[in-house]
C-alpha cells in the first residue's frame, strides 16, 4: 500500500472514532433519472443483511419497513417480486447493504448501494432484451462504530431519500 493510501485509511478511521458515522462517497447518475418516469408500482428486493450487522443489532425487517414506508408516503405501490411478470418492463428497487467488520469489532466499513432495474431493449437490435437491468443508481459508503450502528438506518434513509427526490423529479416533468 502506497504512502497515499495508508494516509487515506488512517484519515477514514479516525474520522469515525470522532464521530461514529461519515460519509465517505457518494455517487449517483442523475442523467438516468428519466428512466423512472411513469412507473406507477414496482418490486422491491433488498438483500440478506450481513450477519455482522445482525448480530450488531442492525435488524434486515426494519430496513425493509423503512424503504417500505418511504416509498408509501409518496403514492409508490410495491408489490411482491413473484409479480413483476405482469408489471411492463417488470420495475423493482434494489437495496444492498455490503459491511465489513473491523478485526477489533468496534468499526464497520458500510456500503449502501440502491439501484432502479427494469427491462430494457437494446436500441441496436430491438429484438434483445435486457433483464433486470439498472438505469438509476446512488452508491454510498461509510464508516460507523459499533456504538452507532444503528445509525446505519439513516444512511439508509437519506439512501431512499435520493431515489424518491429523482423519481418524484421525474415524474414531475
Amino acid at each position: 500500500m502506497n504512502r497515499i493510501n495508508r494516509l487515506f485509511v488512517i484519515a477514514v478511521f479516525l474520522l469515525a472514532i470522532v464521530d461514529g458515522l461519515k460519509f465517505l462517497h457518494a455517487q449517483e447518475k442523475l442523467h438516468s433519472s428519466a428512466s423512472l418516469k411513469g412507473v406507477a408500482e414496482m418490486g422491491l428486493l433488498i438483500e440478506n443483511i450481513n450477519p455482522s450487522l445482525d448480530s450488531a443489532g442492525i435488524d434486515g425487517t426494519t430496513v425493509k419497513n423503512i424503504v417500505l414506508d418511504k416509498l408509501d408516503e409518496i403514492g409508490i405501490k410495491t408489490v411482491p417480486m413473484k409479480e413483476l411478470v405482469n408489471i411492463k418492463g417488470a420495475p423493482y428497487l434494489y437495496l444492498n447493504i455490503g459491511a465489513i467488520k473491523s478485526s477489533q469489532g468496534n468499526i464497520f466499513s458500510i456500503s449502501v448501494n440502491v439501484e432502479f432495474r427494469q427491462n430494457v431493449i437494446l436500441s441496436r437490435n430491438t429484438k434483445l432484451e435486457s433483464f433486470g437491468t439498472p438505469t438509476w443508481t446512488i452508491s454510498s459508503i461509510g464508516l460507523f462504530s459499533k456504538d452507532k450502528i444503528t445509525r446505519l438506518y439513516d444512511f439508509v434513509k437519506k439512501a431512499i431519500d435520493k431515489f424518491i427526490y429523482a423519481y418524484s423529479y421525474a415524474n414531475s416533468h
